[in-house]
């Protein structure tokens, strides 16, 4: 028992897993998160549900940088599930959006679930996050479409400044490193630079270097 227990935790891509969810908490606490739901708003905040249809948008850039769902959820969730309930908002149809938004993590790339997936199944980690992009992007657009079709039946929303690009570039700039850093970590993996491993560590180092002010407040 012991040795097929050891066995099982001995791969060495199984570090990948701890490390991306380190980079979340530290992007998280950086305060890309915010930044994301910032991009999010001036995308669709100006719809009905403009609220739902943000978290979604939100949670499925930080899927891209967790790769966990429940990180994703927590990360996403805690800011605008408030927020939807101050707009009137049932809780329960404001938690179920932050829920099911935050299990796109499970699809879009860099998944942990993919990457067991991987290693138990003996497939290749970065030819699966290749095939849970489009899925992982469809799932997204499906659950916007159901989140505005109830929020319009509902009235929540579409309260908001109608779109305009000028904010939406301000807010862009503002979290651009929030945005490459998933270029940064799935194109490090596809040009070959690096392994899915190295790609975590990079992937911490990013949030550590450009959140460091932060981090030497918390330390």
């Amino acid at each position: 028992m012991a040795q097929s227990a050891w066995t099982a935790f001995e791969p060495f891509p199984l570090v990948t897993i701890p490390l991306f969810v380190l980079a979340g908490q530290l992007m998280e606490y950086g305060g890309m998160s915010e930044k994301l739901i910032s991009i999010a708003h001036r995308l669709v905040g100006a719809y009905k549900g403009g609220l739902g249809l943000m978290t979604v948008v939100a949670c499925m850039f930080f899927a891209a940088l967790s790769g966990s769902g429940p990180a994703t959820t927590a990360a996403i969730g805690s800011i605008t599930i408030p927020a939807m309930i101050e707009e009137d908002y049932k809780p329960r149809f404001a938690g179920a959006i932050a829920d099911a938004a935050g299990a796109l993590g499970s699809m879009i790339p860099p998944s942990n679930l993919l990457i067991i997936y991987a290693l138990v199944s003996d497939e290749s980690i970065p030819r699966l996050f290749l095939a849970g992009i489009l899925p992982g992007i469809a799932l997204g657009l499906l659950l916007m479409l159901v989140t505005f079709i109830v929020a319009s039946r509902k009235g929540y929303g579409g309260v908001g400044e109608g779109f305009r690009w000028r904010p939406l570039l301000e807010a862009l700039w503002d979290g651009k490193w929030a945005v490459f850093a998933p270029v940064l970590i799935l194109g490090g993996i596809y040009t070959g630079i690096f392994t899915p491993s190295e790609a975590a560590g990079v992937g911490i180092l990013r949030p550590v270097r450009l959140s460091g002010t932060h981090l030497d407040e918390g330390v």
